[in-house]
């Protein structure tokens, strides 16, 4: 947290410097610099790929209902479903079913993959 507030500090204090007294450069700084980090996070966590899983290539979380990053994911009885926050897992964990029935009306996962959904429900 230290070295994030200095690299504001000393983005901010760069644009005063220069005859410019804005924060919207140290602001766009820090969130590009938490970006940053959560995506080389969930790329660390998420490296190692099970072949025996079927991505459902999800567009939409079906958490939250925004738009789902292609690193952040959760595997969940043979399937790779993708999240928007990391936050989404835990909900996801708490309630799969109602997360995996909710991908079933999700246009950007295929017609294939909606029956194996179906099937698994059925099943459990």
């Amino acid at each position: 947290m230290r070295i994030r507030i200095l690299l504001i500090f000393s983005i901010f204090a760069a644009s005063l410097t220069q005859g410019g007294c804005c924060l919207i450069p140290a602001l766009f700084g820090y969130y590009a610099i938490e970006e940053h980090e959560s995506l080389h996070d969930d790329l660390d966590r998420r490296l190692e790929c099970d072949e025996d899983v079927i991505d459902l290539e999800n567009d939409v979380c079906p958490v939250r209902k925004n738009a789902a990053r292609s690193r952040l994911y959760v595997d969940y009885g043979g399937f790779r479903v993708h999240l928007c926050r990391e936050a989404c897992e835990e909900r996801f964990l708490d309630s799969p079913e109602i997360y995996l029935t909710a991908l079933l009306s999700d246009e950007s996962v295929s017609a294939d993959n909606q029956a194996l959904i179906e099937d698994f429900l059925k099943v459990d």
